[in-house]
């Protein structure tokens, strides 16, 4: 699966990226702002996209997961915030609330894979 991952933390977003690739994913980016991320789904169409809601430019995480824009993408958001505000044109999606552990993000994964071989 080929993956985006959108995080301003660079130790978080390089640590969740080493976590994919031990999972067999193909990492095509780390991004920490929104304008990065869409250039980088417009480009690499990643199947999943791993989103924090609070990038460098704000809260813009979810501006990635318009349906408009990352297709049929699974989208996981990490956040701390307990709740996600979604801009129109979003669906609900999966949250794992910061922090978590790498089995969690390890479950979530695995889900993913199986929903796409059925």
């Amino acid at each position: 699966m080929r993956v985006l991952i959108a995080e301003d933390e660079p130790i978080i977003g390089g640590a969740i990226a080493d976590q994919m690739e031990a999972l067999g994913c193909e990492v095509l980016g780390v991004v920490r702002d929104s304008a990065s991320g869409r250039r980088l789904i417009e480009t690499g169409h990643p199947d999943v996209l791993l989103l924090d809601v609070d990038l460098e430019d704000g809260p813009t995480g979810p501006l990635l997961a318009d349906r408009s824009l990352c297709g049929e993408a699974d989208v996981l958001f990490l956040t701390a915030r307990e709740q996600v505000e979604l801009e129109e044109g979003t669906e609900p999606r999966d949250i794992l609330t910061k922090p978590f552990t790498p089995r969690e993000l390890e479950r979530w994964v695995n889900g993913v894979r199986s929903r796409r071989v059925a």
